[in-house]
């Protein structure tokens, strides 16, 4: 997703875990979201049991998936779009109401 290794920190800057993301969710949004952490074997039997044996398998396959990082790649995002990746503060600031 990044070129490289710098980007990937300056995008992450201060944003280091799921809960850090879950508290900027809460903080732009007014939530009250809670980070849980969950086995792959436990986050696809609760996907199984809320969206089915077939739907739920792979959306839990897509997740051990990330979490084994099959999906990190080189970006070509900054030469596509013409600017740098945006940091996760910046854009939650970005989405508060004025």
């Amino acid at each position: 997703m990044y070129d490289d290794r710098a980007q990937l920190e300056q995008a992450f800057e201060g944003v280091d875990t799921q809960r850090q993301l879950t508290a900027l969710l809460n903080e732009t949004f007014g939530l009250s979201l809670r980070y849980r952490e969950m086995s792959v074997a436990d986050y696809c039997a609760d996907r199984i049991a809320e969206l089915g044996e077939f739907v739920g398998t792979i959306i839990g396959g897509i997740y051990e998936g990330i979490r084994d990082g099959h999906f990190d790649a080189p970006s070509d995002f900054a030469a596509a779009a013409g600017l740098a990746h945006q940091s996760w503060k910046a854009w939650f600031a970005g989405l508060k109401a004025p």
